[in-house]
């Protein structure tokens, strides 16, 4: 049997002692949450752009008379301060134009492969 390093030795954490799996496992699932739209910036490099058009300002009155339906997607900014939009441009400009001053978002971990997979996806017809 191979010798085992102080490395190799796990120390339970705070939450491994005084949480439940169950517990574990639920804070691990993506929530929707109120995200102010403050703080929410652009993804890095991002190659798409909001116009402000006749369909944009369709879904303008659509969430102006029907609130955003559809959750927007974002990640926490690598810099760890705030989100960065991945998916949900125009709906995020729509709340904003209505003045809201913060939005329904999914918060996902995602890595810069992944969150430009998503972004690009998301556009397609």
């Amino acid at each position: 049997m191979p010798k085992k390093s102080i490395n190799d030795i796990r120390v339970p954490t705070y939450d491994d002692l005084f949480t439940n799996e169950e517990q574990r496992q639920e804070a691990k699932l993506e929530k929707i949450m109120e995200v102010p739209v403050e703080d929410i910036q652009e993804f890095k490099n991002h190659p798409f752009r909001v116009r402000n058009d006749e369909q944009m300002s369709e879904l303008v009155k659509s969430v102006s008379a029907n609130g955003i339906l559809v959750p927007v997607l974002v990640r926490p900014h690598p810099n760890g301060h705030g989100y960065e939009m991945i998916s949900g441009h125009r709906r995020m400009n729509a709340a904003v134009v209505n003045g809201q001053e913060k939005i329904q978002a999914i918060v996902r971990e995602l890595t810069d492969d992944q969150a430009t997979i998503i972004m690009v996806d998301s556009v397609r017809p």
